[in-house]
């Protein structure tokens, strides 16, 4: 049985209490896909509720909407594994759970406790796991954690990062909050890069919608191991007193974790910080235009737009899209990986396509078919609407105004750097102009509109989110390319 509150606001109910047997502590488990490690899309959940005494551990709960039947040759199927909220480990107790009905009753789930199996319980240590045939690691998982006002989730990755960047590594936290009082636990592993502590401590909550880079909130304090590609945080170390403001914000869903390394100084992991039980955005986001088997001639006016849309994805939470253009359709070989934010749009010009095909090494009148797709992100996990191809056909490209190149400049300072580049452009006319920012394979990571006045225009490129290595600046003005410049991130 449970208690029910209804709310105007919320008729199917606002606040729930299961009634359980009185005991000692509680332990609860929100389970769902978000919470596994990687993050997994699936539309199952559930809870478990541990109610502990010195007798033993009496557990409860269900998963429901599951996937796939229930792997019970996994030992079961569900069971009690030993990791912080970002981590996979061992299984440390098995489960009781009805297959037929996805039910955990208290006569299938009472077990002895130890002094030290306790101690690990309330370290936030121990995690659920329900396994199913289509996802034999894992559907849902949920991290046992004390009894709370509110509980909140994070999944770590680089995808999340304003710019996206190409990071293997991976984590999640859970954070309690219970009046003012927030307690923050989780792991991350596989950097890129070594953690950070230069950069302010090296890992934040910071203040911001998904898609937007803002300010510092909290600085976090994680335990590292000796070769900073993985760390843990501890609610001892990662207990704080919050201001009402900063409980407000935490509610709102505008906050966000950031851990900085040596590869990635702006952000290597990030992720948006949202009530449990998060579920993944619909897959909504599908490309209208231009529309899958659409052919286009890049040519004429390079300033005609090349304005890929998509339809709006729904979730619960804020949401943020990622443009991806790829030379797969499996979209493993990414050319262009934008975050655009709220905007259902990527906006860019004929002249910019055109340096990307040149660059790719499309001849004049010659072809190529690339993919397309939007990524519906609510900052914490994604999900891709459906992608269209389109073939480009690269035409004679030619501007309407007259480019006056000798009396064009444009000049990167310093050219080695590990923060950020001062792009100086000079001109005898005005222009509207585009900057590109690419690596050494080609791949697009950032281009912006510039407009360039009479005199002396003075742009800046934050590179200190990019790994160490060459990069390229060019300018493009009426789908000319003026010039390119190279830099080298230390």
């Amino acid at each position: 049985f449970y208690v029910n509150i209804h709310s105007e606001a919320n008729p199917s109910g606002e606040l729930r209490a299961q009634l359980v047997n009185e005991a000692a502590a509680y332990f609860v488990a929100p389970l769902s896909g978000a919470s596994e490690v990687p993050a997994r899309r699936t539309g199952a959940s559930g809870m478990v509720i541990l109610e502990v005494n010195s007798s033993g551990v009496t557990g409860t709960g269900s998963a429901m909407n599951l996937s796939s039947p229930v792997a019970t040759d996994i030992a079961g199927g569900a069971h009690i594994h030993r990791g912080y909220a970002g981590q996979n480990g061992p299984v440390i107790q098995v489960l009781g759970l009805n297959p037929d009905n996805g039910i955990f009753t208290a006569g299938n789930n009472r077990f002895a406790i130890t002094e030290g199996w306790g101690d690990t319980l309330r370290m936030r240590r121990h995690y659920v796991n329900v396994h199913t045939e289509n996802n034999p690691m894992g559907e849902v998982r949920g991290q046992l954690l004390p009894l709370a006002t509110t509980y909140f989730t994070a999944s770590l990755s680089g995808q999340n990062e304003v710019q996206p960047v190409a990071s293997g590594g991976l984590g999640g936290l859970k954070l309690e909050l219970t009046g003012n009082q927030l307690a923050l636990t989780g792991a991350f592993s596989n950097l890129t890069g070594d953690f950070d502590a230069m950069v302010a401590g090296g890992s934040h909550l910071h203040i911001g919608a998904p898609g937007e880079n803002g300010g510092l909130d909290i600085t976090l304090t994680p335990t590292l191991a000796p070769d900073l590609k993985s760390g843990i945080y501890t609610a001892g170390d990662n207990t704080y007193e919050l201001t009402e403001d900063q409980v407000a914000t935490l509610r709102a869903g505008n906050n966000y974790f950031n851990l900085h390394t040596t590869e990635y100084a702006s952000g290597e992991l990030r992720s948006q910080v949202l009530p449990e039980i998060n579920f993944f955005p619909s897959d909504e986001a599908a490309i209208t235009s231009p529309a899958d088997g659409a052919a286009l001639t890049i040519q004429g006016d390079p300033n005609t737009p090349f304005a890929p849309q998509w339809d709006v994805a729904t979730d619960r939470d804020q949401l943020a899209y990622i443009w991806q253009l790829s030379a797969t359709d499996d979209f493993s070989a990414i050319l262009v990986n934008q975050n655009v934010g709220d905007s259902q749009v990527f906006e860019t010009t004929f002249g910019v396509v055109d340096l990307l095909l040149q660059t790719a090494g499309v001849g004049l009148n010659e072809s190529i078919t690339l993919y397309h797709r939007a990524l519906a992100s609510d900052g914490s996990v994604a999900t891709p609407g459906a992608s269209a191809s389109v073939t480009l056909t690269r035409g004679v490209v030619t501007g309407t105004a007259i480019v006056d190149k000798e009396n064009l400049q444009m000049k990167a300072f310093p050219t080695v750097t590990r923060q950020r580049v001062n792009v100086r452009l000079q001109s005898s006319q005005p222009y509207g102009g585009q900057l590109l920012l690419r690596n050494a394979n080609g791949q697009a990571l950032d281009i912006r509109p510039v407009q360039l006045t009479v005199g002396t225009t003075d742009e800046q490129i934050d590179v200190h989110q990019l790994p160490a290595g060459i990069y390229y600046l060019q300018l493009v003005i009426e789908g000319q390319l003026i010039g390119t410049q190279p830099v080298i991130v230390e």
